[in-house]
């Protein structure tokens, strides 16, 4: 299961992780610096987005959440293959191998089996505990990635 950096208007889902506002520990420090650098990049690239898309300017609150799906991966998409065009880069149409088998498992085409896939999807991304227990790990990975160089001299002040 993959995961968003948020901010903290956004509910502690399993799926959603926010930065720690007070961070006290210098492994907390650490996380909120990384976690604010990368989200900052994200919303940077967003802005890239907007400007050049007017449609994604505007209010969306009363739009189907289906909608807006196409259009940011629409927005995405066009925007990839401009950056593609623009440096004349020739990327190869993708085919599926000759043995790869595209179709849907049997399992896939039961309805009851669907819902109930859906239904632990769903409990999972919505896990607070699930929450916490990714934060920490995220934690630990970026503190035994990069340490604490100059961190912990940040708790003391």
């Amino acid at each position: 299961m993959g995961y968003y950096l948020t901010d903290g208007i956004y509910p502690q889902w399993a799926t959603m992780i926010q930065s720690i506002h007070n961070p006290g520990t210098a492994k907390q420090i650490l996380f909120a610096k990384k976690q604010e650098v990368v989200r900052k990049d994200i919303e940077r690239a967003f802005g890239v987005l907007q400007i050049k898309w007017t449609i994604m300017q505007g209010p969306v609150r009363f739009w189907k959440k289906q909608d807006l799906c196409q259009i940011m991966k629409t927005c995405i998409i066009l925007h990839n293959m401009i950056i593609e065009d623009e440096r004349e880069i020739d990327v190869e149409n993708w085919r599926p191998l000759p043995d790869e088998n595209i179709c849907l498992p049997q399992d896939a085409q039961d309805t009851q089996f669907l819902v109930a896939q859906i239904s632990t999807r769903f409990s999972k991304i919505r896990n607070r505990g699930i929450n916490a227990i990714l934060r920490s790990g995220i934690m630990e990975h970026l503190w035994n990635k990069f340490g604490g160089d100059g961190v912990a001299l940040a708790v003391l002040y």
